[in-house]
This record gives structure tokens, sequence and C-alpha cells, in this order.
């Protein structure tokens, strides 16, 4: 006759499920991080411009490095108040830290041209390869 080990004798109801407790986690992350980039842009009161145009923005691992460009042509840096002049500093840094960072240039949408453009040289002077500029899909 065969000797059951100690541990068979746990009643079935004994062991704990964790996969229900996963997958809760896992969507209260993906909800964190979906309602952080819309507070981020409602934060700086920047509205993004619509578009029908264009395609869907690839999946990257880690967080961009968002530039926001309000309708009086002010910045702000990742949430942050930061003058023009300063910006081009600040971006050679951050990517410094963090080579394989992602760019966002968001605008508002009645900033015009000539108030994105101090954001682009910055990214440009950085020496910035890629810049999403950001929109939302509509009509």
């Amino acid at each position: 006759m065969m000797r059951r080990s100690v541990l068979d004798r746990a009643p079935a109801g004994a062991r704990i499920n964790v996969t229900p407790m996963i997958d809760v986690v896992m969507c209260l992350i993906v909800f964190y991080l979906m309602v952080g980039q819309l507070a981020l842009n409602r934060a700086a009161g920047v509205r993004i411009p619509q578009t029908a145009a264009g395609g869907l923005a690839a999946p990257t691992s880690g967080d961009p490095i968002v530039i926001a460009v309000l309708p009086d042509g002010a910045l702000m840096l990742d949430g942050e108040p930061i003058a023009a002049d300063r910006l081009t500093g600040e971006l050679t840094g951050r990517t410094a830290r963090r080579p394989d960072a992602r760019i966002e240039i968001r605008a508002d949408r009645n900033a015009s041209y000539g108030l994105v453009r101090p954001a682009l040289t910055a990214a440009r002077n950085a020496s910035i390869a890629e810049v999403d500029l950001v929109t939302e899909r509509g009509g």
C-alpha cells in the first residue's frame, strides 16, 4: 500500500485561485493608464485637433515625453510650464536618460503653426529624430 503525503489531504476549496484577482488588477492598470493620458490633456487645457487622416500610433513601451502647446503659445513639458528657451536643454537631458523615449507634441486646435514651431525647433535642436504630433480621430 502506498502512503499519501499530507498535502494531498487538503480539501479542494482550500486552494486559492489568483487568476481573477490578476485579471482585475490588469484591468485597473489599463484603466489608470488611459485616464492618465486624458487627464494630462485636460490638466494642460489642451483641446487636441480632430482629423480623419493619418494612422493610429504603434503601441510602444514606456510613457512618452509630452510637450503641450496651449492656445496662447505657452509650453508645458510633462504637465509643467516651461520657457521656450529652456525646452531644448530639458529635452536633451530627458532623452539622454531615456534614449528610447517617444516625444509627443499635443498642440491646442486653436494654436497656429507659429505657436507650435518653437516646440518642433527645440526637438530638432535636441537631436530628436522622431516627434509625434497628436490628433484625435474625428469626422
